[in-house]
């Protein structure tokens, strides 16, 4: 993809999205970022949004689209972010744990809101030089086999 503002200065997005076919825990995405005719610094945030809501498609939208409750996230020393909470009606625990990492390596800004996570990296990017976030992400539920914690298992596994 190829985003140009008013002033004409253009960056290109790559965007690889892939799931572990040996693993079915683990997903990964990439995203790399290319500036044309300037040099700069962009702002990426990596969030988890336990916040979402199921409202594609028209004939459910008068319905309670928040399936989920129960949040609690945080991010751990080394980086990982993660969230847990459970579905409304079924109250089937899930949690995602996520590894943000960068190229170049830049310091990652992390916090946590009331429903999820958000960590932001500040990239330098230029003509010839681009810049990549690379996200790992592991996804558990209470109705995995073994049957255990969904938590521990997310955030060991990505």
């Amino acid at each position: 993809m190829f985003f140009q503002d008013g002033l004409g200065r253009r960056i290109g997005v790559t965007h690889t999205r892939l799931v572990h076919m040996g693993d079915p825990y683990l997903a990964a995405q990439r995203t790399t970022f290319r500036g044309y005719g300037w040099s700069g610094a962009i702002e990426v945030e990596s969030i988890i949004d336990g916040n979402v809501t199921n409202a594609g498609v028209e004939r459910y939208r008068g319905l309670n689209g928040r399936h989920l409750t129960g949040h609690c996230a945080g991010v751990e020393a080394d980086g990982v972010a993660w969230l847990s909470c459970r579905t409304r009606s079924s109250r089937i625990r899930i949690a995602i744990a996520v590894r943000t990492s960068s190229r170049p390596l830049v310091a990652v800004g992390a916090g946590c809101t009331e429903a999820g996570t958000v960590q932001r990296l500040r990239l330098p990017v230029s003509r010839g030089h681009s810049a990549t976030v690379v996200k790992c992400a592991a996804l558990y539920t209470s109705q995995d086999c073994p049957l255990s914690e969904p938590l521990p298992l997310a955030v060991e596994r990505v």
